[in-house]
């Protein structure tokens, strides 16, 4: 392959791989905000007199500030920053009042744990407040800072907050409309991705179950990138020149003529190897159409398509469904390009600078969580982690008197963003095995650079931007950057020990096993039932998107979206039960029900779209419909109470319908609705209801 390939096959792949460059700019503003802070507060200690570890407070606390905030709008973003230091002072000076008296000063921690957890009811902002509050009274128990030392340590978390809201908001400030662009960028990129593992069944034949799931991945992928533009319109964010309704539309049609392609090459069975060279060769250049600026490539690839689906009566009509589908996407990337060419969004022209927001944190939890046994989400999750950090700090010092620390940080932040005790199961997993992984490339890392002080802080600095950057994306992976990292950080200062990183890891286990053995034994709540109070969310939208888009009332493409929002929250929380070793036991059930789930979101988008796309239904069709509709609704309700019940089959009311559908309109509405009855009914009979038929 030829390096500009190269380049250019990388460069798709890290864009798409971060729909928005968010994590990368998120990444770069936390490293040169660590930086800054870190260099005024070296200078300053040095000045003074003063200890290095008022510097180290002063980074951790604008590391949080960095990371931790998250609310939705600039102003609110710098009110919570402001209130950091106030939040991080009250911790210290009472963690100085306290460092005289250890045990008094523990129990007091344990305090500080409850509140921490507690006031994340409070959103983005609560939760912020509450891990500052914790990482401050932790840093002056464990440095055992005085009240003469308080002054200093009040200046350090000032100086850490208003760097971090400094670089924040005036050096590298967030930009919507550029993040907007560099999303619909990525969503070029994960629709040319989709096509091209298409080109790769319909290349290689009938479809095995491992390239089944590829596809499927895919789809995802690029089901979550159109959710991220969807939001970001939503959120007020505009492009010159465009409607942000018409653009959604536009979005809700590209991603509706890609998933029918990618569905009609994994239907195929054996094609003619003329009709597939000639797929093929329309998929390739439909690919690089959606990547790039040709209208050449696009137009040879509807011409192609056309070709084979007028050849004659001899045809395939699942090879002739493929051919459709490649020309109905044709128009959706043709009339996107229209409205995205007018703001001048080209993408590859916008990918020059790095500057995006810091996404809203999907894991903080809401302060209209679910309630268990009579308590908030938030207060539940609040008395666990109290549990477990008191546990934690008797087992830690146990094993360490010096490093126990290691083991009640673990135990608490395996609670955070967590909403049931299978996330918090894998969080608690990844964190260790990425640290027993650490452990001996820090070994090594360390030991090569030795007496390199300059290498040693490269990478350093190198451990800690990988880090930041894969938080998202791997757990595991930044848990190893860190451990790294602390490795290097040990050596410079001369404390460097196989010793030390073997204890780092023996105390990262012993705060695992706290934290998953308190989540699962002290007020659980169930990943099961969270996934299923997420597929009754769902459940209970997919009947309004029906109910909207058959009588004709309402917007159902708006419940639409929300429709496929409720999806992706369904994917996250589910994710437990179907990867890593928590989704071992029922997890092929699982995964059949969210794929049942996800067919019943592509049709419902279907469904929506055919309603507000113009036009009337026969009266005859409104009423075999509305009938439709009615067995649908009750067969989700039946779903929705979890009892065996009576099931309604819509086969005879459609079959009957049939006879009246005239029109594309009528085509795909009777198309959609089939899809979504059957599949109602066959997750009915994933969870053992009785259906009638």
């Amino acid at each position: 392959m030829r390096p500009a390939a190269l380049r250019e096959r990388a460069l798709s792949w890290f864009i798409g791989s971060d729909p928005g460059l968010v994590r990368l700019h998120t990444t770069i503003r936390t490293s040169v905000t660590l930086v800054a802070v870190l260099l005024v507060l070296a200078a300053l200690t040095k000045v003074t007199g003063g200890p290095v570890t008022v510097a180290m407070l002063g980074v951790v606390i604008a590391m949080q500030a960095a990371m931790a905030v998250n609310d939705p709008d600039p102003r609110q973003q710098k009110i919570t920053m402001m209130l950091l230091p106030v939040s991080a002072g009250v911790a210290l000076a009472v963690a100085a009042l306290l460092a005289e008296y250890k045990l008094v000063s523990e129990i007091v921690f344990v305090a500080v744990i409850f509140a921490a957890a507690y006031v994340r009811r409070f959103g983005g902002r609560g939760m912020a407040l509450g891990m500052v509050a914790f990482m401050a009274y932790f840093f002056a128990l464990f440095l055992g800072a005085r009240l003469a030392e308080l002054p200093e340590l009040l200046g350090a978390t000032v100086i850490g907050a208003a760097g971090s809201l400094v670089i924040r908001f005036y050096v590298l400030p967030d930009k919507p409309e550029r993040v907007l662009r560099y999303t619909i960028w990525a969503l070029w990129l994960r629709i040319a991705a989709v096509i091209d593992i298409s080109a790769q069944v319909l290349r290689t034949g009938p479809i095995d179950e491992r390239r089944r799931r590829r596809v499927r991945r895919r789809i995802a992928q690029l089901n979550e990138t159109v959710v991220m533009v969807e939001d970001q319109l939503a959120a007020g964010t505009a492009l010159p020149g465009i409607d942000g309704d018409e653009l959604i539309l536009r979005l809700f049609d590209a991603e509706l003529g890609v998933e029918r392609l990618a569905v009609a090459c994994m239907r195929v069975g054996a094609v003619g190897a003329g009709a597939r060279a000639l797929l093929i060769t329309a998929l390739a250049e439909l690919s690089a159409a959606s990547t790039g600026p040709s209208d050449e490539a696009l137009a040879q690839a509807m011409a192609l398509a056309d070709e084979v689906a007028h050849r004659g009566t001899d045809t395939e009509p699942q090879v002739r469904s493929i051919a459709f589908a490649v020309l109905a996407m044709g128009t959706a990337v043709t009339e996107m390009r229209g409205l995205i060419r007018a703001a001048d969004t080209d993408g590859r022209s916008a990918a020059v600078d790095a500057d995006a927001p810091e996404p809203a944190d999907d894991d903080t939890e809401d302060a209209d969580a679910e309630e268990e046994a009579g308590l908030h989400a938030a207060t539940r999750q609040a008395i666990q982690a109290t549990i477990a950090g008191a546990l934690a700090i008797v087992a830690g010092e146990l094993v360490s008197p010096q490093r126990w620390y290691w083991a009640v940080i673990t135990a608490f932040v395996v609670f955070a963003g967590t909403t049931s005790r299978g996330e918090i199961l894998t969080r608690g997993w990844q964190r260790l095995f990425g640290t027993i992984l650490g452990v001996p490339a820090g070994v090594l890392v360390a030991a090569l650079v030795s007496g390199h002080q300059m290498v040693a802080l490269i990478l350093i600095f190198a451990c800690l931007f990988l880090g930041f950057y894969f938080q998202k994306v791997s757990y595991s992976v930044m848990m190893f950057c860190i451990t790294t990292m602390l490795a290097l950080l040990y050596g410079l200062m001369g404390q460097f020990s196989v010793e030390v990183l073997v204890l780092r890891m023996e105390e990262t286990a012993v705060g695992t096993v706290i934290g998953v053995a308190v989540a699962a034994l002290v007020l659980p709540t169930r990943t099961m039932a969270t996934a299923r109070t997420d597929a009754d969310t769902f459940l209970a939208t997919l009947a309004e998107v029906v109910e909207a888009s058959v009588s004709g009332a309402g917007h159902p493409t708006e419940l639409a979206r929300q429709l496929h929002r409720e999806l992706h929250q369904l994917r996250i929380s589910s994710k437990p039960l179907t990867a890593g070793i928590f989704g071992i036991g029922g997890r092929g059930s699982i995964q059949r029900g969210v794929r049942l789930l996800a067919i019943c979101d592509h049709h419902a988008r279907v469904l929506a779209r055919a309603a507000e796309s113009g036009g009337t239904l026969a009266p005859r069709l409104v009423e075999l419909f509305g009938n439709v509709g009615l067995g649908i609704r009750h067969n989700i309700d039946a779903l929705v109470g979890g009892e065996s019940a009576t099931m309604i089959s819509s086969t005879q009311s459609l079959d009957a319908a049939e006879a009246f559908v005239y029109g594309p309109r009528d085509t795909r509405t009777l198309n959609a609705l089939r899809a979504i009855d059957g599949a109602v009914l066959n997750l009915a009979l994933e969870m053992g209801l009785v259906q009638v038929v």
